[in-house]
């Protein structure tokens, strides 16, 4: 049995974290048995690389989803993404870059640096417990604010990042079109990385200026609820 390592589930959020969701999202998209185990500060010291979500199977730990994905889909043959065309594979990789590599500071930065919202950031990570988590809460909310502006986008102001966010929602939004998945008429190994990012953002338990803009965009909004409702009821029966 494969143990998936994350955040617990809390508010209306499938993880806090998309790459979370992302590979959960895939373990129930290739029909693959798994159990979930919360982490907690003493299970975060095995982390292979210091971050979420790593997996334990076959005797050892797997750390980023990428590398998680590419060993299971492997292991048990999953083909999520056969049907992807060389074009399709290139549109993949370039909304990889933007969501991971751009999106992902722009959530960070409404999630940690807007004063309001850190606190509630934390609570998402550490609930159940929250004893003695204040500490911890405001070294984390110190470290992702130097990271975002080690990246550079944490060096402009909230209504500059919004604006560069938007664009990134923008180009998903022309891209899903009146699709019912990222890329066609059948979920795939794409979906699981858009639909990841997508519930984090819809559905942050802040309700932020990210959150608020991504809701205007009727298909991304219903492309999220199709998602989850598909393949995480228990979450989308709210």
């Amino acid at each position: 049995m494969i143990t998936l390592y994350q955040p617990p589930q809390t508010f209306d959020l499938i993880n806090i974290s998309p790459f979370c969701t992302k590979l959960e999202t895939f373990l129930r998209m290739a029909k693959i048995p798994y159990q979930c185990e919360p982490v907690s500060m003493k299970t975060f010291m095995r982390a292979p690389n210091g971050k979420v979500p790593w997996v334990e199977v076959d005797g050892k730990a797997i750390p980023d989803s990428d590398l998680i994905i590419n060993y299971l889909a492997d292991k048990y043959a999953v083909t999520l993404s056969k049907g992807y065309s060389v074009e399709d594979s290139a549109v993949l990789k370039a909304t990889q870059r933007l969501l991971e590599e751009h999106l992902y500071w722009g959530i960070g930065y409404f999630r940690w640096v807007e004063t309001a919202n850190w606190p509630i950031t934390v609570l998402s990570i550490f609930a159940p417990n929250m004893l003695g988590k204040k500490p911890i809460g405001m070294l984390m909310k110190w470290s992702s604010v130097k990271q975002l502006k080690a990246h550079g986008l944490g060096r402009h102001n909230a209504e500059t990042i919004l604006s560069k966010c938007k664009q990134d929602l923008d180009t998903l939004s022309t891209f899903l079109g009146d699709s019912p998945y990222y890329l066609g008429d059948e979920p795939g190994l794409a979906d699981c990385l858009v639909f990841g990012f997508l519930d984090g953002i819809m559905h942050d338990p802040t309700n932020n200026q990210l959150t608020q803009a991504a809701q205007k965009y009727d298909n991304l909004r219903e492309y999220c609820e199709r998602m989850g409702s598909q393949y995480f009821p228990e979450v989308y029966s709210r």
